[in-house]
């Protein structure tokens, strides 16, 4: 099972709001993401049935980080 981890030290707070809010699997059924704070940062650990869809999720957990930073800058 493929595995990628994806880190964050910008606001965790906000990032708990969103993900936690959120399913933890996507609509196909075949990968989950999971998250933890840890230091100043959040860690994302997405797990996959196979490569192309860690390759889909990874691209939906950064894409939603960058919402988040773009929101950021925003203020």
């Amino acid at each position: 099972m493929p595995v990628a981890s994806v880190v964050s030290n910008k606001q965790v707070k906000l990032i708990n709001a969103v993900f936690g809010a959120e399913e933890t699997s996507f609509r196909t059924g075949r990968a989950r993401y999971s998250f933890h704070k840890s230091g100043k940062g959040v860690v994302f650990k997405i797990s996959a049935k196979d490569e192309v869809a860690l390759k889909a999720a990874h691209n939906a957990v950064n894409n939603a980080l960058n919402i988040i930073q773009q929101m950021e800058s925003l203020n």
